[in-house]
């Protein structure tokens, strides 16, 4: 990790994560609230419009999915969902077949 970015962390009081390997599918906590949300959230865009996209439309709805998924509430919903904060190990562990 490079030392800038670790003085950067200290300073504002960010503790930097690295998730295990081969553990992403479950721990990435934007993958478990916020991206099914933004396509929920652009679908329903896409469907107001009622003609196809073009490429002029698509950033503005892509914003306006953008605006409506990514809320505090939903990106600390991703965190307690994944078990990452408040820290929870049994959202994984509890999720896994026993070997």
């Amino acid at each position: 990790m490079d030392f800038d970015l670790l003085d950067y962390c200290l300073t504002n009081k960010i503790l930097p994560l690295c998730l295990p390997a081969h553990t992403l599918h479950i721990l990435q906590p934007l993958d478990v609230s916020i991206f099914s949300l933004m396509s929920t959230y652009y679908a329903q865009e896409v469907n107001k419009l009622r003609v196809p996209v073009d490429k002029d439309e698509f950033p503005n709805l892509l914003a306006r999915a953008h605006v409506k998924a990514f809320s505090k509430a939903n990106i600390r919903t991703g965190f307690r969902a994944s078990g990452i904060y408040p820290y929870n190990p049994a959202m994984i562990l509890d999720s896994q077949p026993i070997r």
